[in-house]
């Protein structure tokens, strides 16, 4: 006969675990955040949560590299749930795409709100970025400060984000 032990006190069997608990977590929506000045192509924000590496969302062509006309420009994401988050993936063909993930107290926020939880330079495809969440969080701000370079033109673009939970 098998018996099971009782559960103890505070275990994870008193309380259901979060459904993003170790995986992934799903985005609800995303919007382009550009606090010094218009978005770039905000029609085309969901194609970088639409699970399509095919398409993509980018951002203006700028002559000049950030930060002579702004700081930056990024892509506020909400996610379905809050969560304390381990890692993004960013998926893009703009390699040398200079971004820090932030996190955000609200999806109407200004960047001196924002917290930064990881940093990396986009390679060519995916790259894997670890996150040092301090809690959870519903909204995440991938803020692009230095653009990809090709031509002569400064240029970014974002396929997918995902983000995976730490709970």
């Amino acid at each position: 006969p098998t018996a099971e032990a009782p559960a103890a006190p505070g275990s994870a069997s008193e309380e259901p675990a979060p459904a993003a608990a170790g995986g992934p977590v799903p985005a609800a929506a995303v919007t382009v955040f550009s606090p010094q000045g218009t978005p770039d192509s905000p029609a085309s924000a969901s194609l970088a949560i639409d699970g399509d590496p095919a398409t993509a969302w980018s951002t203006d062509a700028y002559f000049d590299p950030f930060p002579s006309l702004k700081s930056g420009v990024g892509l506020l994401v909400t996610l379905e749930d809050a969560a304390t988050l381990s890692s993004a993936k960013v998926t893009s063909e703009s390699p040398g795409t200079v971004l820090e993930i932030r996190s955000a107290p609200s999806d109407s926020t200004s960047l001196d709100q924002t917290q930064v939880i990881g940093q990396a330079t986009l390679g060519s495809g995916e790259t894997e970025i670890p996150l040092d969440a301090d809690g959870r969080t519903t909204h995440v701000l991938l803020w692009i400060t230095g653009l990809s370079s090709d031509g002569g033109s400064n240029k970014s673009s974002i396929s997918e984000i995902e983000f995976i939970g730490s709970e």
